[in-house]
């Protein structure tokens, strides 16, 4: 049988390969699957190769099957997609506020072959050119939603927000309660969580106008308030010295507070962050603190230690207390120093020759016993700590999935600290691998929200990136050396790599060159290789 003869692919060839492919929008494994018989040798990734250039000849019987199969197909009616036309679609993405996932959920016929990243690709630049009837369909779609006007909400307007919020006593969900058919389409108490929580965060007007005039309403009904002054401030906090109770503590079990009332509503007026309040609220809370006994000195029995062994005047440590000791720690956060810290500028009162290195050998074993007095004001401090502040949420097992999927998507440890610069005070990778775990672990509600809002933010972006971490590398040249295959071979052989990734690329990976990749072309190497191996 004579030997196939191999041509040279033009640039005038590989053009009308590319335009034939965008005309009847159809690829190249589609093309093979749907043409019979196809010529043997010929797959997918040849075509691929064609067509960005990675290979300059090819078998004259390959080449003509190809163009032939492509030419036979119907023609789709391409339009070019200019700034005038992108900036139409940035604008009525903007004004309704969905975004392309969203707008094809909405779409009641989704033309056959339009794609959520597809559209992304318009917008972006990506792609200059669109099937007409695609093009129409998502401006029609788009035209057919309601508009509205977006801002980012600014530091002043939250201040004016919590004021109003505190001086009404109505939270978010309080505010909303009762007014379904009144409030405007989309709008509910997450909604407005996420304006307090989050500084810049993109607000609807219409959204903030009502809930903005609906709090102005409710102070207007308000009677009874008043300005607190320093005098009226200390008297709360020298009760709080006298009885020993937190704010937390003192309404924990008061079914007859009056409604609106919290503890964190009290902590602000004492810090000074409100500066008026309902006159019931604050002579409730006075009244219930005067009728509280004054604090006595604290007994281990009454921390719930039971019977302890004492020697030589010291509490001997047994397996409870040391228990005990780890979940205090664990579940506030806090060590020795810190603890020392919050004491002090909580202006408790430390016991002499207490320190935070005392506390710390109690924690890692290396001190086994303990003065009484030494013991309680450290379990009473903690307790206090968790009181004022809120205790450290646990590590739930569907937390844990959650944290575990995001690992997988190269977000955590790492990943989500690279990407974003503006991580809580003392959240870092080393925390999440702590997280990550297995066992009871603690956090701080604060810290784990961030992270796990960020991170879904960040796998609802169309082609997100993701940081190119050692690890990661590390799994990149494994997989590559077992499975003796290089990034060339691996897109020339492998069906229907991902639009963009080259070798080049993935040797940039490697070599740390580059920092980060899209994390489809990144899952695709990996799998590729991954199935080299196995096989």
């Amino acid at each position: 049988m004579p030997t196939d003869t191999y041509v040279k692919i033009s640039q005038e060839t590989r053009d009308e390969l590319k335009t034939l492919r965008q005309l009847t929008g159809t690829g190249a494994v589609k093309l093979l699957n749907g043409a019979a018989p196809v010529p043997a040798g010929l797959n997918a990734g040849i075509v691929s190769n064609w067509l960005c250039g990675a290979a300059g000849k090819a078998r004259k019987t390959h080449l003509d099957f190809v163009l032939n199969a492509w030419r036979a197909l119907p023609r789709m009616h391409v339009v070019e997609i200019d700034e005038t036309m992108r900036a139409r679609l940035a604008t009525l993405r903007a004004q309704t506020g969905a975004g392309p996932t969203k707008l094809l959920k909405a779409m009641q016929q989704v033309p056959d072959g339009l794609t959520a990243p597809a559209v992304s690709r318009w917008l972006s630049g990506a792609s200059k050119t669109a099937p007409k009837d695609h093009l129409r369909a998502v401006i029609a779609a788009w035209e057919a939603l309601p508009r509205y006007e977006f801002f980012a909400i600014t530091a002043k307007q939250q201040r004016a927000l919590r004021a109003l919020i505190e001086e009404t006593g109505a939270g978010p969900s309080a505010l909303l309660r009762g007014q379904r058919g009144l409030c405007p389409e989309g709008l509910n108490s997450s909604t407005i969580g996420n304006w307090l929580r989050k500084p810049g965060h993109r607000v609807r007007k219409d959204h903030l106008d009502y809930v903005m005039g609906r709090l102005e309403s409710l102070r207007e009904q308000a009677a009874g308030y008043f300005t607190l002054t320093p005098t009226d401030r200390a008297a709360l906090r020298d009760e709080i010295t006298r009885t020993g109770v937190s704010a937390f503590k003192l309404l924990k079990h008061a079914d007859d507070a009056p409604r609106g009332l919290s503890s964190a509503a009290l902590r602000r007026w004492i810090d000074g962050q409100t500066k008026t309040v309902r006159r019931d609220h604050y002579d409730y809370a006075l009244s219930r603190w005067r009728d509280l006994p004054d604090l006595q000195g604290p007994h281990l029995a009454k921390l719930g230690l039971g019977d302890c062994e004492t020697r030589h005047g010291r509490i001997v440590f047994n397996d409870e207390i040391t228990s005990r000791l780890h979940s205090l720690q664990e579940r506030t956060g806090m060590g020795g120093t810190a603890l020392i810290s919050w004491a002090s500028r909580a202006g408790l009162d430390i016991p002499a020759g207490l320190t935070d290195t005392m506390i710390a050998q109690w924690i890692n074993g290396v001190t086994r016993s303990a003065k009484p007095r030494h013991l309680a004001f450290a379990i009473t401090a903690w307790q206090r700590a968790m009181e004022e502040s809120g205790a450290r949420c646990l590590i739930t097992g569907d937390m844990r999935e959650r944290l575990l999927s995001f690992q997988d998507a190269y977000l955590l440890p790492s990943g989500v600290f690279a990407m974003v610069d503006h991580a809580p005070k003392g959240l870092g990778p080393d925390t999440v691998r702590r997280w990550l775990e297995s066992g009871p672990r603690y956090a701080d509600p604060d810290h784990v929200n961030w992270v796990l809002e960020t991170c879904d933010g960040l796998l609802e972006a169309e082609r997100f990136r993701v940081p190119v971490t050692p690890d990661i590398q590390a799994r990149l040249m494994a997989a590559r050396e077992k499975c003796e295959i290089g990034a060339t071979d691996l897109l020339r052989h492998a069906p229907d790599p991902p639009d963009g990734l080259t070798a080049n690329m993935i040797s940039a990976w490697i070599n740390g060159s580059v920092n980060t990749a899209r994390k489809d072309h990144l899952d695709w190497v990996l799998a590729r290789w991954t199935e080299h191996v196995e096989a």
